[in-house]
């Protein structure tokens, strides 16, 4: 389902920063995925902002890349981070 506002921004991140913990916690802080959460949470802290949140853009996927590396299993986090992604491309 398609990220429309910047409240679902939220409510979707609030999600993968949720399953990201529990991952961290299951695997003891694994460096990458760490640094990845912490981004993710940054840009989290801008979804009210469009001009900020578009130049975190990058950050957004780099993060997302890590994540979709470190969690691979996890086909429903790919689709909510693509999900974020998009916001950001069409809606911010």
């Amino acid at each position: 389902m398609p990220v429309t506002t910047a409240n679902e921004f939220e409510a979707v991140m609030s999600r993968i920063l949720l399953r990201i913990d529990k991952v961290l916690y299951a695997r003891g802080d694994p460096p990458k995925l760490k640094g990845a959460r912490r981004t993710l949470d940054r840009v989290n802290d801008m979804a009210r902002d469009s001009a900020k949140l578009k130049a975190a853009r990058p950050d957004l996927v780099e993060a997302s890349d890590v994540v979709q590396t470190e969690i691979a299993s996890d086909e429903e986090l790919r689709n909510m981070l693509w999900d974020l992604v998009d916001y950001v491309d069409y809606n911010a």
